[in-house]
């Protein structure tokens, strides 16, 4: 009785071992997943509307890069007092996201942006690519 009560003790242990090591998903990171390069994508961010005559720096925003296929890797940049952002990322495809904290449903791009870059589909040597982001706020 004793010998199968430190038998079940043992495979309970080992069996949450297992189970919390394998969950995680930085235990299981491999070569494969890493960027084969980092490249840099940059622009003007600008404010643009039915009311404006011109396009304003987007001085106050926050863009965000969600990797494609990742729901928890984003990477956020600030823009600019002149509307110009720069981000460093791993190659790939990411979706543009801008909106504001307090109401992060609604949607700030402009209709007809571009919301996605894929930089892997894109040759260029230099490792920089141009994206310009065009924003609407809702009126």
């Amino acid at each position: 009785m004793k010998s199968i009560l430190i038998s079940l003790l043992l495979l309970t242990t080992v069996l949450l071992l297992w189970r919390s090591s394998s969950s995680c998903a930085l235990t299981n990171l491999s070569a494969s997943i890493e960027p084969r390069r980092l490249v840099s994508i940059k622009g003007k961010a600008m404010i643009v509307g039915d009311a404006r005559s011109s396009e304003d720096p987007a001085a106050t925003e926050t863009i965000i890069f969600q990797k494609v296929g990742c729901e928890t890797c984003f990477v956020g940049t600030n823009v600019s007092a002149d509307g110009s952002y720069e981000v460093l990322v791993g190659d790939g495809k990411y979706r543009v996201i801008v909106h504001r904290p307090s109401a992060p449903e609604v949607d700030l791009l402009a209709p007809g942006q571009e919301r996605f870059i894929d930089t892997e589909s894109r040759y260029n040597s230099t490792g920089t690519f141009t994206f310009d982001i065009r924003i609407k706020f809702p009126t």
